[in-house]
């Protein structure tokens, strides 16, 4: 029986120093409240969901260009490809999803439905009421397909860098996705060691160029925000990373022009999975760049922004 004793005891230790972790970790995060916005450039709306970081980008007479990015990295990641998309005269929308960047951290279910929400509202209060072009990042691109799919004749074109959506069974997504839907473990491993763990990944030299040379320290501050960590498990749990067939299948008998770019060496969202969206889009434009990992957007931007710009300001007929 004392074996049973002392086992008990180990397990009560074992969750009591969990238990310490966590909310040590949970103690150095800070508030996201007007002060800090104060820090942030460009301008707030405010939405039923929250308070959401936008700006503006390129001539006013431009033909309109919103930009989603993706799981983890905010906004900023556009800024080497804005040149390219302005250059080209686009006028460029780009905002903070809930959860990231400077925009609010709402406790609510991160699902297709949320983003799309806050697209839709975002839009409506830039008094955007015409079609656009759109372009998503990873996650974002599948946030892009499903604004195309529930809202025809709402985009113009329908650009997309290595998009989420489709399954990967053995890749890093789907273990995350299964890891974070673990009742309480979830919460706790993300809330204990996601922050070190994101910081580390994006410190890796896949990540680290010219065009955002301080892009650890600007990802580590959008994380040192409370809620930031809760969207991630939120997303994970609620967002359909790997189930969103159905609404590229929709876009692909909508017929709008549709190019996507891809890394040859990504690893997050794998480039075979462009053979699956080009099953779902048939007439899609596909683009691969080689030696680029997930991180072309920010790292490959004199090849992938001249590609996108073509694209985008290309006869849409």
């Amino acid at each position: 029986m004392k074996i049973f004793k002392w086992l008990g005891y180990l397990i009560a230790l074992i969750v009591v120093v969990a238990a310490g972790a966590y909310f040590v970790a949970q103690s150095r995060l800070v508030d996201l409240d007007d002060t800090a916005r104060k820090k942030a450039p460009g301008s707030f709306v405010a939405l039923s969901d929250g308070q959401v970081h936008y700006q503006w980008h390129g001539p006013e007479n431009g033909d309109i260009t919103v930009m989603v990015h993706g799981l983890s990295t905010p906004s900023f990641v556009w800024k080497g490809l804005l040149e390219h998309m302005t250059g080209a005269g686009l006028r460029v929308l780009t905002y903070d999803l809930y959860g990231r960047g400077w925009s609010d951290r709402p406790d609510a279910d991160n699902s297709a439905e949320f983003f799309d929400r806050q697209l839709v509202e975002l839009l409506k209060s830039q008094n955007v009421a015409g079609p656009i072009n759109l372009v998503g990042y990873s996650m974002g691109g599948a946030i892009a397909v499903n604004y195309a799919a529930n809202h025809p004749n709402a985009v113009t074109r329908l650009g997309l860098f290595a998009p989420a959506g489709f399954p990967d069974p053995e890749g890093l997504t789907t273990k995350m996705i299964g890891m974070m839907n673990i009742p309480v473990f979830g919460d706790w491993f993300m809330g204990t060691l996601g922050r070190k763990l994101m910081i580390g990944g994006m410190a890796e030299p896949k990540n680290q160029g010219p065009v955002i040379p301080d892009i650890v320290a600007r990802y580590e501050e959008q994380i040192s925000y409370k809620g930031f960590l809760r969207s991630m498990v939120s997303t994970m749990r609620h967002f359909p990373l790997t189930t969103l067939q159905a609404q590229y299948e929709v876009v692909g008998k909508q017929g709008l022009p549709v190019a996507a770019i891809w890394g040859d060496q990504d690893t997050v969202v794998p480039v075979w999975q462009a053979d699956l969206v080009k099953n779902a889009v048939p007439h899609l434009q596909l683009h691969v760049i080689k030696g680029g990992y997930h991180s072309v957007p920010f790292i490959q931007v004199d090849e992938a922004g001249p590609i996108l710009a073509r694209f985008l300001t290309s006869p849409a007929g």
